[in-house]
């Protein structure tokens, strides 16, 4: 309820501060800024490409298990197999048809294994009691047209399945691309905040020795004290949409298995090497 009173324990609170600081200290991939030419000025070189580097082998990663693991991929998928199985039936359509049977007649005694005759057991098969009538169908391919037609449609039903299998593909790398770049910026500002932290930190530390000193007044130590919950409250807010954007990330890879009760069970994307990020036995 709204006015249930909640304390968060300061353990809880000291586990998440460590947490977020591993973090932090992660080392990154720096960016080649390029040679010195002959008068010693930087010559910056243009990338191979806008992910590359590590980013690029992890995203590369992530969208090979996202195709193994998208239950809605995998159905277009068999979509483009059903299709082309309806295109070879209606290609051997076009071809003539050679029909072999035969029906049986005088039947009656089969019906029942049981039945009897003169006081005999007459259950087993008699050949010449039975009539047999061969039959031999043979159709040309003269007249093919309905066949034709559905031959064509079977090709355009082929062409639609591929293209929307090639549209459903381009969608999820652009969607497992987006994730990536989204989880490293948001963890690029989970870094900005967390120095931003250490910073207000210091400024309250200096402050406390001022006033004791007698060099600062009452106002400056409450501004640096306010600028320093402030600097917590966007660092947790930068750790919550650190970890939002993991599941939004998990959940597009198909790796979130969600239960009835509504809990959900996370994939070790550390081990899969999609992400870097401090050992989950660190975490609170």
């Amino acid at each position: 309820p709204p006015d249930a009173c909640i304390e968060p324990r300061d353990s809880d609170l000291a586990a998440l501060e460590k947490y977020v600081s591993d973090y932090a200290e992660l080392e990154e991939e720096e960016y080649d800024m390029g040679k010195d030419d002959e008068n010693g000025q930087i010559v910056l070189e243009a990338p191979d490409s806008v992910d590359d580097g590590q980013l690029k082998l992890r995203t590369d990663r992530a969208i090979a298990i996202a195709f193994s693991n998208r239950l809605d991929f995998a159905s277009v998928r068999d979509e483009v197999e059903d299709a082309q199985r309806k295109l070879v039936i209606a290609e051997d359509a076009l071809r003539a048809e050679v029909t072999l049977g035969a029906s049986v007649g005088n039947l009656a005694d089969l019906a029942s294994p049981y039945s009897r005759r003169n006081g005999e057991d007459h259950g087993r098969l008699h050949p010449r009691e039975y009539s047999v009538n061969p039959l031999l169908t043979i159709d040309l391919p003269i007249e093919r047209r309905k066949e034709r037609n559905n031959y064509r449609n079977a090709l355009i039903a082929v062409e639609s399945a591929v293209r929307e299998y090639q549209s459903q593909e381009d969608t999820l790398k652009q969607t497992i691309r987006s994730d990536m770049r989204s989880l490293s910026q948001t963890k690029d500002n989970l870094k900005i905040q967390y120095m931003a932290m250490n910073l207000a930190e210091r400024r309250v530390r200096n402050q406390e020795i001022l006033l004791q000193a007698g060099r600062a007044d009452m106002t400056v130590m409450l501004e640096a004290q306010d600028s320093l919950v402030s600097a917590k409250n966007s660092l947790y807010s930068a750790m919550i949409n650190y970890k939002n954007q993991e599941l939004a990330l998990q959940r597009d890879l198909g790796l979130l298995e969600v239960s009835s009760d509504g809990s959900w069970k996370e994939a070790d994307l550390v081990a899969l090497g999609i992400v870097v990020r401090p050992d989950r036995k660190s975490s609170p």
